[in-house]
């Protein structure tokens, strides 16, 4: 499980990187775990209070996936 800024961050003034190359896009996500299964996928705005850096508004990828054997 876990969450990540997603390429959509780029406009939010609440921190993140300012580069797409450390983004992620949600279709990458669904296509490397094509074969898993996703308990929780999320994608879009939450508030953020981590610091000074990170504040307000942005734009995530949040998961849960349990890999199959």
């Amino acid at each position: 499980f876990g969450e990540v800024y997603s390429q959509a961050q780029i406009p939010y003034a609440s921190g993140g990187p300012r580069d797409k190359e450390y983004l992620y896009s949600p279709a990458l996500f669904l296509e490397i775990f094509a074969n898993d299964f996703l308990k929780h996928f999320y994608v879009g705005e939450v508030m953020r209070s981590e610091g000074s850096l990170h504040q307000g508004l942005c734009h995530v990828i949040q998961f849960a996936i349990q890999i199959k054997k």
